[in-house]
């Protein structure tokens, strides 16, 4: 998976866009994908800032993680990002 955050000073809420390509699997798998980033990112609202924007983008291979597997895979990504919040 991929992360972007792009941080916007003027007020407004969080925004979380979900990015799953064909290559990752078919209609079942992608909503599947979808859900989990959805659940995973509801689960961590709390390390964003209003005004941010997080696109999460996945990769061929993550519709196979199980959930344990998925939000550390996430929350690897998270910490990369320097926010001094993410844990």
């Amino acid at each position: 998976m991929v992360v972007y955050l792009q941080t916007v000073e003027e007020p407004r809420p969080f925004r979380l866009g979900v990015v799953v390509a064909k290559s990752t699997g078919n209609s079942v798998e992608r909503n599947s994908i979808k859900r989990k980033f959805r659940a995973a990112i509801q689960q961590r609202i709390g390390h964003f800032d209003q005004g941010d924007n997080l696109v999460l983008r996945a990769l061929p291979g993550i519709a196979k993680l199980d959930w344990s597997e998925f939000a550390a895979e996430l929350d690897q990504n998270l910490k990369r990002l320097n926010r001094p919040r993410v844990s």
